[in-house]
C-alpha cells in the first residue's frame, strides 16, 4: 500500500521552490544559525535561538512597519493616478 506524502514534500518543498522560483536563495540551517547569531553551545534550535527571540521579532515588526510604509506609498500613488485632472472633475 503507498504511503501518503508528508508535509515536507507536501508543503514545504512547495514553498521553497516558489520562493527559489522568485529569487530567494536557499541557506542550509548551519548558515542561517550562523547569520542569526545563535547560541551553538544549545542542545536543541530552541535552546540555539533563545538568545535571539526577541531580536527575530523586532526585525519582523520592523519588516511589518516597512511593508505597510510601502502599501500605503502605493495605495496613495494609485489613487493618484485614478484620480481625474481637475479640468474633467466639473
Amino acid at each position: 500500500m503507498a504511503t501518503k506524502p508528508g508535509e515536507h514534500k507536501t508543503v514545504q518543498a512547495r514553498i521553497l521552490h516558489t520562493a527559489q522560483e522568485i529569487g530567494c536563495t536557499y541557506v542550509l540551517r548551519d548558515e542561517a544559525e550562523r547569520r542569526r547569531s545563535f547560541d551553538p553551545a544549545g542542545a536543541t534550535p530552541e535552546e540555539r535561538a533563545r538568545k535571539t527571540r526577541d531580536a527575530v521579532i523586532r526585525d519582523l515588526e520592523i519588516i511589518g512597519e516597512a511593508a505597510k510604509h510601502h502599501l500605503l506609498r502605493i495605495a496613495r500613488n494609485l489613487a493618484t493616478a485614478l484620480t481625474p485632472p481637475a479640468a474633467s472633475r466639473r
